[in-house]
């Protein structure tokens, strides 16, 4: 799919062409996140799950970190659908890639409906859904706002603002690295310290905010902890649901996908009613409503499922 959108993208002079391309590309996305994470787990050993979902998940931030200010070089430097046909030979040589050396996964039946509702009646899944609404909304109605809040209450220009972007992502990308070796060891501890960190972060950013220092540092510890939390969440949900994994990847990344869009409204309500330092601290609230439900009802489940 990414290849088809981006070949179109490429070639196409008409918008609502465009808008369907970009369609597509979603649906590809999303197809993505719920196959690449569950198929993860069915390609090494038990023991090694939590490592390959963080490759996985770190090689997704290091072409996140990467491939926005090489494309935006491109299209600067030459013309933006350049971007596109750039896109389109990637997309073409992964395919290769795949399609010679992935083996097949055959599944032993295919997913219905019922198969979703059962997630959502499994206690554990519970748990890490309701988790997952918390921490991801608290970080996207936060995170949307922060070059205006670095660049309005920090008072930072364009170019510092790009460096501490830059930082941001390469914490991402560690965050990811160590999470794989920490949630390896022990699930429960690493999502309860993660938690508890990216919490003291965003309250930090939001209380010093006017301290470039003090806000740089919560930004970057907030980077690194949220660098993991997602990583946590898949873990979970798969261990949550062993019988029927892409199913439980499925339901993680739409309500992950569901918080994403929450979040980044609620954030869009606060900065309007209130001002852009309230936006952190709702983050960080929601952030500590997430650490109390891993704290308190997640023991059990993480230590049963790993």
């Amino acid at each position: 799919m990414l290849l088809v959108s981006s070949g179109i993208s490429a070639i196409t002079f008409s918008f609502p062409v465009m808008m369907m391309a970009r369609i597509i590309l979603g649906f590809g996305v999303g197809g993505y996140w719920a196959v690449a994470i569950a198929s993860s787990a069915r390609l090494v050993p038990k023991q090694k799950v939590a490592r390959a979902v963080a490759v996985i998940s770190a090689g997704i931030s290091t072409a996140m970190v990467i491939s926005v200010p090489f494309a935006t070089f491109i299209g600067s430097h030459f013309n933006w659908r350049i971007t596109f046909i750039a896109s389109t030979i990637l997309a073409f040589f992964v395919f290769l890639l795949q399609f010679v050396f992935l083996p097949k996964l055959p599944t032993e039946k295919g997913l219905g409906v019922s198969d979703f509702f059962g997630i959502l009646r499994n206690r554990n899944m519970q748990i890490v859904l309701i988790s997952a609404v918390f921490s991801i909304s608290g970080h996207f109605a936060a995170y949307t706002f922060i070059t205006p809040f670095f660049q309005q209450v920090t008072v930072i220009g364009p170019t510092l603002l790009s460096i501490l972007m830059l930082g941001n992502g390469i914490m991402g990308i560690v965050g990811n690295v160590l999470g794989g070796i920490a949630i390896g060891r022990n699930l429960h501890r690493t999502m309860v310290t993660t938690m508890a960190l990216f919490t003291i972060a965003l309250m930090m950013v939001g209380l010093f905010g006017q301290s470039l220092i003090a806000a740089t540092t919560g930004l970057l510890i907030w980077a690194l902890a949220f660098g993991i939390i997602p990583l946590g969440m898949q873990v979970w949900a798969q261990a949550s649901s062993p019988q029927a994994p892409e199913a439980a990847q499925a339901m993680i990344t739409t309500v992950s996908q569901l918080s994403i869009s929450f979040g980044s409204l609620l954030g869009g309500i606060i900065v309007d009613a209130i001002n852009l330092t309230a936006i952190m601290w709702m983050g960080g609230g929601m952030s500590a409503l997430s650490l109390v439900v891993v704290s308190f009802f997640g023991k059990r489940a993480a230590t049963a499922e790993t």
